[in-house]
């Protein structure tokens, strides 16, 4: 039964880390690092998007990597996953949302394009087969 329990938890953990390591590192590179950056401000926290961001992956994000490995599913899960979601869907995106708009209105071309660009690739990550169930395709 000991045997059977280690294998479910290492695998879940796997699972876990995985995730944990290659999908926030992506949206982070991709969106915030290259696609909004024209779109914020200089300066590293002078902007909520760079607050939320740090919450997701540092905060919420680390508990739910420590909860697995210490085979704890209540952080895991609620303290982790399940704030991670809800905080990458009901504020990061948002935020995300805000921000275009204001790119798209703005009086500069490059804000303007960068504006278009970010749109079409939150357009694309959320369109993608992890994220249909938030449009409800």
């Amino acid at each position: 039964m000991f045997v059977l329990s280690a294998i479910v938890f290492l695998s879940t953990f796997d699972c876990l880390s995985s995730f944990s390591q290659t999908t926030p590192s992506t949206a982070e590179n991709s969106i915030e690092q290259l696609l909004a950056k024209p779109l914020l401000k200089p300066s590293v926290f002078s902007n909520r998007l760079d607050f939320t961001w740090f919450e997701l992956w540092h905060h919420e994000g680390r508990r739910a990597r420590h909860g697995a490995s210490m085979m704890g599913p209540d952080y895991a899960h609620w303290h982790g996953m399940y704030e991670v979601s809800r905080n990458f869907y009901h504020e990061f995106v948002p935020e995300l949302e805000e921000l275009i708009e204001d790119g798209k209105h703005s009086k500069k071309a490059e804000d303007v394009a960068a504006a278009k660009k970010l749109e079409q690739k939150l357009d694309e990550i959320l369109a993608s087969e992890n994220h249909k169930w938030f449009q409800r395709k």
